[in-house]
C-alpha cells in the first residue's frame, strides 16, 4: 500500500474544517464523474494493452532509458523547433516552468521527424510489438526549467531541505496502465540541474480496492493541492477518501522508505516509464534542464 495514507496526522495542517467551500464540492463530484468515466473507458478498451508491458521484460522496472543514436536527427528536431518561433534558449527566469504546447495538427514537419527519431531509437518498434498496437503521439510538452523555487513549494518545510528527497514525487492521475510515457533531453542533464528520478518497480505496488481511484479523484479536483484551502478541504474528508497521488510533499526525508533511482544524460536521451510508478523531475540546485515530454495512447 502507498504511503500517503494518513496525512493530516501533520498537526500544521490537521484543520478542522467548520465549512466546505460550495466551489470545491463542485469541483470535486465533478471530478468523481470524470474519473468514474475514464476509468470505465480504459478498463473496457485500453487498460489491458497496457498490462503487457507490465508482464512482459519491455518495462520490467517501470521505466526504459534510450541513449541518442543520431546526433545528426535529433540535431535537425531541435533546429525545426527553432524554426518554428520557439527560442530553447531564452534569458534566465523566476518562472519555475515555462512551458510550450506542440499539437500535432499543428506542427505534422516537427512530429514527423520525431517519429522518425523514435524509430531509430527502436522506440516505437519495441512499444508496438509489446502492445500488439499502433501507437498515437498527439502532444508534445517542452518544458524549460531554471528554478525550483516557486515549484509545488507552498509549505514552509519546501523551502528547506527537509523534504528535498520527496518533494514533488508522484504518481500521475490518469488511470493505471492507460499510457506509457516519455522524457527527452534537450540539453546536458547531469545531478544538479534535475534529472529524472524514479523508484523502480513501484508501478507494480499492490494498490487494493478503490485507492487509486479515490487518489485520482482527489488530484483531478484540487483537493490535493498545497495551498490552504485546498488542505483544508482535504483534511475535513473521511479518513477513508485522504489518498492522494503528490503525496512526496508531505513526507520528510526521514520518513522516506523507497530507493530512488536518478537518470542524468545528454542531449536526445530518451527515458519511457509507466506513469503509474513513483516519480518526479529533480530539483534544480544549479543550471538549466531543457526536455520535451509525451505519452503514447
Amino acid at each position: 500500500m502507498f504511503i500517503e495514507k494518513k496525512y493530516s496526522s501533520d498537526p500544521n495542517y490537521k484543520i478542522k474544517a467548520n465549512s466546505i467551500s460550495f466551489l470545491f464540492l463542485y469541483e470535486y463530484l465533478k471530478a468523481f464523474f470524470i474519473i468514474s468515466f475514464r476509468y470505465l473507458k480504459y478498463k473496457i478498451s485500453r487498460s489491458s494493452r497496457f498490462n503487457s508491458l507490465q508482464s512482459s521484460n519491455y518495462l520490467i522496472n517501470g521505466m526504459r532509458i534510450y541513449r541518442n543514436n543520431n546526433h545528426t536527427l535529433f540535431k535537425k528536431i531541435i533546429q525545426l523547433i527553432e524554426k518554428n518561433g520557439v527560442d530553447l534558449n531564452p534569458p534566465i527566469s523566476d518562472n519555475p516552468r515555462r512551458s510550450i504546447t506542440l499539437y500535432q495538427k499543428d506542427h505534422t514537419e516537427i512530429f514527423n521527424l520525431f517519429y522518425k527519431y523514435l524509430k531509430e531509437l527502436e522506440v516505437i518498434s519495441d512499444a508496438e510489438s509489446n502492445l500488439k498496437k499502433k501507437l498515437k503521439l498527439d502532444v508534445l510538452y517542452l518544458f524549460i526549467q531554471d528554478t525550483s523555487e516557486g515549484w509545488h513549494d507552498e509549505l514552509p518545510e519546501l523551502k528547506s531541505d527537509a523534504r528535498s528527497k520527496t518533494r514533488y514525487m508522484h504518481i500521475d492521475s490518469s488511470p493505471p496502465n492507460s499510457m506509457a510515457k516519455f522524457i527527452v533531453y534537450l540539453n546536458e542533464v547531469d545531478k544538479n540541474n534535475g534529472p529524472f528520478e524514479y523508484v523502480k518497480g513501484s508501478h507494480l505496488i499492490e494498490q487494493k480496492g478503490f485507492i487509486p481511484f479515490i487518489r485520482r479523484v482527489n488530484d483531478l479536483s484540487g483537493a490535493s493541492g498545497l495551498k490552504f484551502e485546498r488542505r483544508k478541504f482535504f483534511s475535513s474528508l473521511p479518513k477513508f477518501l485522504q489518498y492522494k497521488g503528490h503525496f512526496g510533499s508531505d513526507i520528510d526525508n526521514s520518513y522516506w522508505p523507497y530507493n530512488v533511482s536518478t537518470f542524468t544524460g545528454s542531449s536526445g536521451d530518451m527515458i519511457l516509464f509507466d506513469n503509474s510508478g513513483i516519480h518526479r523531475g529533480g530539483l534544480i540546485n544549479k543550471g538549466r534542464r531543457i526536455s520535451i515530454h509525451g505519452g503514447f495512447k
